[in-house]
């Protein structure tokens, strides 16, 4: 009996398929976690266009919504213009920029303001899902 050094076909094939097998579930993790880091990213630019606006308003006392049925949208050309945020960029596409405001509105009363911010962002493809922004 000959002394035979290597591996058969048969355990290479199935090497490989193993090696197959486990990169089609690494890149749909990967591809799984980038999408959600890009929809982070998204909501994180909405939550400090929200807090600019608060900002805004504490500057500009006379556009605050007096009563339930009044909202004010402060657009982010005002928000840039002001000095309350800086000019946003796609974070997807390089060198775009975004467009968008933020709703407010007042929950409460001229004797009890209860103010809600909801911002409205549009981004390339991304465009903020919210129901205060149709």
């Amino acid at each position: 009996m000959k002394n035979k050094k290597g591996f058969t076909m048969v355990e290479l094939l199935a090497v490989i398929a193993i090696l197959g097998i486990l990169s089609l579930i690494a890149v749909g993790s990967f591809t799984n976690i980038l999408s959600k880091s890009k929809k982070q990213t998204y909501e994180e630019l909405e939550k400090n266009m929200e807090v600019a606006a608060e900002n805004y308003l504490i500057d500009h006392m006379d556009e605050i919504p007096t009563d339930t049925t009044s909202t004010t949208k402060i657009n982010i050309t005002s928000l840039i213009a002001g000095n309350y945020t800086e000019e946003i960029s796609d974070p997807e596409v390089s060198g775009d920029k975004c467009s968008g405001y933020v709703v407010v509105r007042n929950a409460g009363n001229n004797s009890n303001l209860n103010l809600s911010y909801h911002a409205c962002l549009k981004c390339g493809k991304y465009k903020t899902d919210d129901s205060n922004c149709k």
